[in-house]
C-alpha cells in the first residue's frame, strides 16, 4: 500500500535538508512524483553487472550494485524522475543493516529475496525412517525437514514461531486452514501478532513427486540413497511461493503418505506465510 506524498512537500523537504545542489541543475533530473511504501518490499539485484545507486537528483553515484550480489534490498520509496522529455521509475533501496542506500532505476532490481547460493541438486537425505502421525496415515522425515529448513534459512527465509504454533495446532486437531478456521486457530492460541489479514496460506499436492526426487528417470528409490533431489525441489517450491508474495517468514507442513519402496510416495504441502 502506498502513501502519497505531495510533490510540494517533497521539494520543500529537499530544500530544508540542503539537497538542492548545482548537480541537480546540470543533470536536469526532476522528481515529478513520489510515494512512500507503508510496508517496505524485498528486492534483489537483477544481474551481476554494473548498475549504480544514485543520489535523489541523479547527480552522484553512491554505490555499485555489483558489489552487493547477495543483498536483499528494502524498497521504501518510489519516484518518477524526469530527464528532458523522458521519465523513468526509480526505487529508493536500503540494505538490511541500513548502511547502504540510494535511488536505482526499477529495472535493475527484481522482486524477492536474494538467493545467497544456488541450492545443491542432490540433497543428501536418506529417506528411510518413517515417523508416523498417529491416526492420519501420514509421516514426516526429520532429516528432510532439517535440510529444507536450513537451506531456507541460508537463503534468508525464517520460520515464524507464531505461524508454527498455528500450523501445529491445525495439524494436531486435523483442521483445514480455511480462512474461517484460520481465524479461530489464531484466536484459540491468543497469537496477538497474527490476524487473518496478515497470514497467507498456500496448499499443494505435487502430482509428480517422483520427478522431484529423480528429474531424469522418476526413480523414487534415489531418495533412500542420499542421491535424490526432493529437498532441493521442495526448497525451490517454497521460495517461489514466498518470493511471489514478498514474504520472508513462514511455517511449512509436509505430510507424506504412500510407500517410497513402491514408487507411490505422495506429499501434502501447506505453507503458512506472514504477509
Amino acid at each position: 500500500m502506498l502513501k502519497k506524498i505531495s510533490l510540494l512537500l517533497a521539494i520543500g523537504a529537499i530544500g530544508v535538508l540542503g539537497l538542492s545542489t548545482p548537480a541537480a541543475a546540470k543533470t536536469r533530473y526532476t522528481m515529478v512524483d513520489h510515494s512512500t511504501y507503508v510496508q517496505p518490499q524485498n528486492y534483489h539485484n537483477r544481474d551481476t553487472r554494473t548498475h549504480y545507486l544514485w543520489s535523489w537528483n541523479h547527480g552522484t553515484k553512491l554505490h555499485n550494485l555489483r558489489n552487493y550480489p547477495h543483498t536483499t534490498w528494502k524498497v521504501t520509496q518510489t519516484a518518477l524522475l524526469k530527464h528532458g522529455r523522458k521519465a523513468a521509475r526509480y526505487y529508493y533501496v536500503v540494505s538490511a543493516n541500513g548502511r547502504t542506500s540510494g535511488w536505482v532505476w526499477h529495472g535493475f532490481v527484481t522482486a524477492g529475496t536474494a538467493r545467497k547460493r544456488a541450492a545443491a541438486s542432490v540433497d543428501g537425505v536418506y529417506f528411510t525412517s518413517k515417523s508416523y502421525y498417529a491416526g492420519t496415515g501420514r509421516y514426516s522425515n526429520a532429516q528432510l525437514e532439517g535440510v529444507v529448513t536450513q537451506r531456507l534459512h541460508d537463503d534468508g527465509f525464517a520460520v515464524n514461531n507464531d505461524l508454527a504454533m498455528v500450523n501445529d495446532y491445525n495439524w494436531s486437531n486435523q483442521l483445514s486452514p480455511t480462512p474461517s478456521q484460520l481465524a479461530q486457530s489464531i484466536q484459540a492460541l491468543h497469537r496477538k501478532r497474527l490476524t487473518p489479514a496478515n497470514v497467507g496460506v498456500i496448499t499443494a499436492t505435487p502430482a509428480d513427486l517422483a520427478h522431484w526426487i529423480d528429474p531424469q528417470h522418476g526413480n523414487e528409490q534415489l531418495e533412500v540413497t542420499g542421491q535424490g533431489q526432493l529437498a532441493s525441489h521442495l526448497v525451490s517450491w517454497v521460495e517461489q511461493q514466498l518470493t511471489a508474495h514478498h514474504a520472508t517468514q513462514y511455517s511449512l507442513y509436509d505430510g507424506f503418505s504412500g510407500e517410497i519402496s513402491q514408487n507411490t510416495l505422495h506429499v501434502q504441502l501447506i505453507l503458512y506465510y506472514l504477509k
